[in-house]
């Protein structure tokens, strides 16, 4: 189960990841003008969700449960 979890929290962490990567190309390449504003709350909303699920607590135990 532990296992699992931590499975879980890979494809998580790589669909933000890819999440941001899109972003951060749309932003270099073709972004709106005057839409940078909100490109960084998204960015830094979506960053703010992984680094809150790469860091939770539990991960340590389902670690040493795995």
């Amino acid at each position: 189960m532990s296992f699992q979890k931590l499975d879980d929290l890979g494809h998580k962490l790589e669909a933000l990841e890819h999440a941001l990567a899109i972003l951060g190309a749309d932003e270099a390449t073709h972004m709106a003008v005057g839409g940078g504003e909100k490109r960084a709350e998204a960015m830094s909303a979506l960053a703010g969700m992984y680094h809150t699920r790469a860091t939770a607590p539990e991960i340590a135990d389902w670690i040493a449960a795995a």
